[in-house]
């Protein structure tokens, strides 16, 4: 079976993890990274001042920060690469109080 184009893709699942809930939505595989965060900070009901992180499962079970373009074209091409039935993508409140080295605790409640 050939690999599916994303021109061919109309649009791609999407399994969003947050605060112990799972949403279910859909994206157009040529969306943006910012389009992304609106995306992600509307299914989450962030504020627009909350900075957030946004990270997906990798084939191998593995969390990938997405933190730029590159990075969701990333996720984006292994998905179809891979024929993944769907994206996760794990969301985490950021606490500014956090020296940035340290992990946020947030992330080990998903």
């Amino acid at each position: 079976m050939p690999i599916r184009e994303r021109d061919e893709l109309s649009e791609i699942k999407v399994k969003t993890v947050y605060n112990g809930n799972i949403m279910i939505t859909y994206i157009n595989p040529h969306l943006t990274y910012e389009q992304l965060r609106q995306e992600m900070r509307s299914i989450c009901r962030f504020p627009p001042e909350q900075v957030f992180t946004m990270k997906w499962v990798d084939e191998e079970g593995d969390p990938c920060v997405i933190s730029s373009q590159i990075e969701l074209e990333t996720a984006i091409r292994l998905y179809e690469i891979n024929k993944e039935p769907e994206i996760t993508i794990h969301a985490f409140e950021f606490n500014h109080s956090l020296d940035a080295n340290v992990i946020n605790p947030n992330e080990n409640n998903e």
